[in-house]
This record gives C-alpha cells, structure tokens and sequence, in this order.
C-alpha cells in the first residue's frame, strides 16, 4: 500500500514495508498478551479450548487461500487469455519454463555462485507450485528487462544442476565430448584476437585429416547471450547423424562487444577455414575445404550477413577496401 500512498513503486519501500509489519507484530507476539488485544480476548480464549494449534493453523491457510481465490470460487474471475491458445503438451511446457525463469531470476542477485546455483534450483521448484506468482514475476521483470535478465534466463542450461539433468536425459548421441579450440584471425584482419569456438565431431582428431566438408555453426541469443554448449542437442545430433565436424562459432556478445564485432569474427573464421584449407582445426589441407554455414535466430542473420561478405569478395572494390581475395562461396546457407 505504501507504493500507492507514495505515487511510485519502489522494492525498497516495499521491504521497508515488509520488515516493519514483521517486526511490529513479533514484538507484540513477545511482549503483547497472549490471547490479543482486550476486544479479542474472550474470543480467543474460548476458540483456544475448542480448537488445537493445528486446527487453527490448517484452518488460517485455507482462509488466506479462500480469500486469495474468492473471484474464482464466486465466478468473477477475470477471462484465462490462454485457454484457447496452446495445446496442452505446449501450455506445460510453458508452465515449466516460466517457473525456471522466475526461479533464476530470483535468485540471480545472490554473489556466492554455489549458493546462487542452489537457489535457483529451489525457487524454481517453489514457482512450479506456485504458477500464479511465477506468472507476476516474470511479467514484471519484463516490463524492466535488462541484457543480465536475458542472459540469467537463456544460459541457465549451462548451470550445473540442469546440466546435469540435460546429461541424464539426453541420448547419447557421440562417444567424444565437443572440444574448445581457438580460430586465428587472417593476416589482413582488422583484429588480432583468435575467435573461440567449439568443434563437434565423432572420433579422434586425428580422423579429420580425412574430412573435406565441415559445418560452421552460428548460434542465436539475441546477440548478447548464449554459447555453443547451451546448443549440446542440437550439435551432437548433427555431429552423430551427419559424421562431419561441425565447427560452433562462440562470437563475443554485445554490449561488451558492439556491433559489426561478432560479424567480422563470423567472417574472419570463414576466412582462416579457407586460406588454412581446414588445416586450423585439424583437416589435412590438401584441398578447400566445402562449407556449409548454418544459424538460428541472431546466429541466422550472423550467418545470412557474413555470407554476403564472402559473396561480395567477388567484386573487385571489396577485395580492395577488405584486403582478401576471392573466397568460394559455402556449399549450402541454411537458417
């Protein structure tokens, strides 16, 4: 009531609020008579003699549920906007992921890592109960949503308790686990630091020296969130299916890193696969090797954008502003 009173909604008042209320009535449970005040003694006294403590306790829950509920249990809720809208495969999948979402986002302020990965877990079972509450906070952490919100809510498969279960549940699509390697820039780049990627291939190393095709992944995230492991299922998947290696681009996320930064390393990678001849992931460079660039989401328009510039190498004023030459366009865009 006080963010009413004041004219402007503050979570600072709103725990002032909340402190003062508890702390006025534990004063008054410790020092105030035990029956209550004089206009509720008699009533208390006599309700004491005919109800035990659980009693009374189960009986105060279901009031404050009744209360809670009275526009449903008369029939003058407010119309469910989504009654009609999904199927019920999808409207739990929803439900689960609202719940994860308001837990994560909940526990995101604690400083301690170990403690913060608990919490999430914990409040995002407390939300799996508690729908409705899950449904206010990530409404209203929307309204106000910033780049660590986005980031806490599409990375938090990366966390170790649902890493683990994603571990558990998923098949096992390849015996060799994705490895991190560093992609050097080109000579004629405008940068110097090597791009992070993570190559996805089923078998030794040592067996890419008798590959000619890889796939050079994209990944989404709205351009400032997400790396490749948060796409473990996917790439596996290709990885196992197809037998090629497939090469997941881990490009530097805005705001740290603005605009045209995560397209240049797009570009710059696609550039060194070609000039090296696959030889800088471990191809044997006896031949170019064929590209198929693949992206979802921001890694889609990553993909779609970095294309053109290799397209463009063809025209002759680019070659000369860029300072490469002409590349081979990819085998295949797929987005």
């Amino acid at each position: 009531m006080i963010d009413h009173v004041l004219g402007r909604p503050s979570s600072k008042s709103r725990r002032l609020q909340v402190l003062a209320v508890l702390s006025f009535w534990t004063f008054y449970l410790y020092r105030g008579h035990k029956h209550g005040p004089p206009i509720a003694q008699k009533i208390s006294k006599f309700l004491s003699r005919k109800l035990t403590a659980w009693q009374t306790v189960v009986i105060t829950m279901l009031y404050l549920y009744a209360a809670r509920n009275f526009s449903a249990l008369v029939g003058l809720a407010s119309p469910e906007p989504m009654a009609n809208m999904y199927d019920p495969t999808y409207y739990r999948a929803t439900w689960v992921l609202t719940a994860l979402d308001a837990g994560f986002w909940t526990a995101m302020k604690i400083r301690s890592k170990w403690l913060r990965d608990l919490a999430s877990v914990v409040f995002s079972l407390y939300y799996l109960v508690a729908a409705e509450r899950a449904d206010e906070k990530v409404r209203k952490v929307r309204g106000m949503i910033t780049v660590e919100h986005l980031r806490v809510a599409w990375n938090k498969g990366t966390t170790p308790y649902l890493g683990f279960l994603q571990r558990l549940m998923r098949p096992r699509f390849t015996r060799w686990p994705p490895r991190q390697v560093r992609i050097p820039r080109p000579a004629n780049s405008d940068y110097k630091d090597a791009v992070s990627a993570w190559l996805y291939y089923d078998g030794p190393l040592a067996d890419l020296a008798h590959h000619s095709r890889v796939v050079l992944d994209i990944p989404g995230g709205g351009f400032v969130a997400m790396d490749p492991r948060c796409n473990d299922d996917k790439l596996f998947a290709w990885a196992s299916k197809t037998g090629l290696p497939i090469l997941s681009v881990d490009y530097k996320k805005a705001p740290e890193y603005p605009y045209p930064y995560a397209l240049n390393e797009c570009f710059d990678v696609y550039v060194t696969l070609v000039r090296s001849r696959g030889r800088c992931i471990g191809m044997s460079g006896r031949e170019t090797p064929r590209i198929v660039v693949t992206g979802d989401s921001a890694g889609g328009n990553l993909a779609v954008a970095a294309t053109l510039m290799v397209l463009e190498t063809g025209i002759s004023h680019f070659r000369r502003a860029a300072g490469v030459g002409k590349l081979p366009p990819p085998d295949g865009l797929v987005c």
